[in-house]
């Protein structure tokens, strides 16, 4: 299971103050603002869902813009297909998250033996965020 699909991981975009709504296996994380709409993520899908269900989800929780990141094992011809069935009724996130802005990280070796193979920059950024709590 993709971490961004986990439950421990929607518990925790809850207590963000996001709204979740499940289609079909997966999860759309739905952030509203007052008076203006919500915008929505559709994170590491390995299918993407209905456009009739999404459709009415988008309806449902007044969704402005919607950010797209399916699992690469989605081809850009079926990506876009898709889309464009979409982008009718929401706009959609013309930025795609790029790997480097997401770690995927083999968590069967130990800590220290991860820790070693990130780069310095990103040592640096645990160290960091570690310090800070």
């Amino acid at each position: 299971m993709e971490i961004q699909q986990s439950p421990l991981f929607i518990q925790y975009i809850k207590k963000l103050g996001w709204t979740t709504e499940k289609i079909g296996p997966y999860t759309l994380f739905i952030k509203s603002f007052f008076l203006v709409g919500a915008i929505a993520k559709l994170q590491r899908t390995v299918a993407l869902p209905d456009i009739h269900r999404l459709v009415a989800m988008i309806k449902k929780h007044r969704i402005k813009l919607l950010v797209v990141e399916p699992d690469s094992s989605i081809s850009e011809d079926t990506l876009s297909s898709w889309i464009a069935k979409i982008k009718p009724f929401v706009r959609i996130s013309t930025t795609h998250y790029l790997s480097t802005k997401t770690i995927r990280v083999n968590l069967l070796p130990s800590q220290k033996v991860i820790f070693d193979h990130f780069t310095e920059a990103k040592r640096r950024a645990v160290r960091r965020a570690t310090s800070l709590g």
